[in-house]
C-alpha cells in the first residue's frame, strides 16, 4: 500500500516503532502479572527440554523447516 501510493517506508519507522514499543511494554507486564504465568513458564520449560514428536512438527510447519 505505502509503495503503491508512493510514501515513504523511512517516514514511517518511527510511528510504527514507538507502537511496537508501547503495546510490548503493556503486554509484558501483563503477562508477568497473569496469574497462570508461573505454571505457563513451569510447563513449557519441561516440554521445550523435551519436545514431543507432535511439537517438533508444529515446529516444522511453523517454522518452514
Amino acid at each position: 500500500m505505502c509503495t503503491i501510493l508512493r510514501f515513504n517506508p523511512d517516514d514511517f519507522y518511527a510511528i510504527f516503532h514507538s507502537a511496537f514499543n508501547s503495546v510490548y511494554k503493556k503486554f509484558k507486564t501483563h503477562i508477568s502479572q497473569y496469574l497462570a504465568h508461573s505454571l505457563f513458564r513451569a510447563c513449557s520449560i519441561t516440554e521445550f527440554s523435551n519436545p514431543s514428536d507432535e511439537l517438533l512438527q508444529e515446529w516444522v510447519i511453523y517454522c518452514e523447516f
